[in-house]
């Protein structure tokens, strides 16, 4: 199951360590790929309930503002403002990244990926894919040279794309899924 799961996040890029409840995991992993989207946006409230009971416990003080800010997507999705709840968790990520990591997006992406979770240390194997996901969530996305715009969640095309394939709640969640994990992670390593 655990590599089903594995599979599962890194086809759709949502991660699903620490939050959701394993009930809400479940049915994403035993959805169609049809239907993943529709069970991701059913079960809205019960992930952003569950990514509040995880960024309650972060207590690291420098990771305070960002965690803040994380409960700010978490209302700003319950408000059905996607947009502004997508766009603050991929600002969040490049924030932890920057600032507390002390490391340019490149440096991250190649730190943080790992080509098979399944194969690492079974201690490390929740922070791997965490960071192999944020690693993932980091692709480049270069519109000025006629990249299309990703339809997974990602915090390059984020910040330097404004488009419905982008913007939408399903990301908008996707992020919120990741960033949630990012701190837990980071207040972890802290």
């Amino acid at each position: 199951e655990v590599a089903d799961v594995l599979e599962f996040m890194r086809e759709t890029r949502w991660c699903l360590v620490w939050v959701p409840r394993g009930e809400v995991v479940r049915r994403l992993v035993d959805a169609d790929k049809d239907e993943r989207g529709n069970v991701l946006l059913a079960s809205a409230s019960e992930i952003i309930e569950d990514s509040r009971s995880v960024l309650d416990v972060i207590e690291h003080p420098e990771l305070q503002q960002v965690r803040r800010a994380a409960l700010e997507v978490a209302r700003a999705i319950e408000a059905e403002l996607n947009m502004a709840a997508q766009s603050l968790a991929a600002s969040c990520l490049s924030d932890v990244i920057n600032t507390k990591f002390g490391m340019s997006f490149a440096q991250a992406q190649k730190r943080f990926a790992v080509d098979d979770p399944m194969k690492i240390p079974w201690i490390r194997f929740r922070e791997a894919t965490v960071l192999l996901l944020v690693a993932e969530a980091l692709e480049n996305y270069w519109h000025d040279k006629g990249d299309p715009v990703p339809a997974r969640f990602s915090r390059h095309a984020s910040a330097h794309s404004v488009s419905e394939e982008q913007y939408n709640r399903e990301n908008a969640l996707a992020g919120m899924l990741l960033l949630t994990a990012f701190l837990m992670e980071a207040d972890l390593l802290a």
